[in-house]
């Protein structure tokens, strides 16, 4: 084969396959009709709930919209102040057992009666205080802004109970 006729039969064959692709192309804007931008509203709600986003971060305070009870619905509670929790157990397992249940940064843990006791003899009121303002590396409330006086001193309460 001579390279006339190797650049006659290359030529021909690559017309060949840009006419099938040209064709493809029109076949495919026949059948699927036109892809622009639909006027449908229903088609555009559906395309934004597609691409929303899964979920939002907040930082610092929660708005009380974003507060989630245990069943699943908008928490009713968040606009009383109340926060939903059932016990002083309860806040603890959910906010206060990461530092006291390991004792991260020099919080005293749970099941330590010394640390306990030395602290329990400034007294009860003294502990609440600590508790809702926050002291050393413990922040106001442990870092829940949302919970109430009344949430943070049922924890310590527990805390006082279970340690002694």
């Amino acid at each position: 084969m001579t390279d006339r006729q190797f650049m006659t039969v290359f030529v021909a064959v690559l017309g060949s396959l840009v006419l099938i692709g040209v064709l493809a192309f029109i076949i495919a804007r026949i059948i699927g009709g036109d892809s622009g931008h639909s006027n449908d509203p229903i088609a555009q709600k559906q395309v934004e709930l597609r691409i929303a986003p899964v979920g939002q971060v907040y930082v610092g305070s929660v708005p009380p919209e974003a507060l989630v009870s245990a069943s699943g619905g908008a928490d009713s509670a968040a606009g009383s102040g109340e926060s939903g929790f059932e016990s002083g157990e309860d806040i603890y397992s959910a906010v206060c057992a990461a530092c006291h249940g390991t004792g991260a940064a020099g919080a005293p843990k749970l099941d330590d009666k010394a640390a306990w006791s030395g602290r329990l003899t400034q007294g009860v009121d003294v502990l609440y205080q600590h508790a809702i303002n926050g002291k050393g590396a413990m922040p106001p409330k442990g870092g829940r802004t949302d919970l109430s006086d009344d949430d943070i001193k049922m924890a310590v309460d527990y805390m006082l109970e279970t340690a002694s």
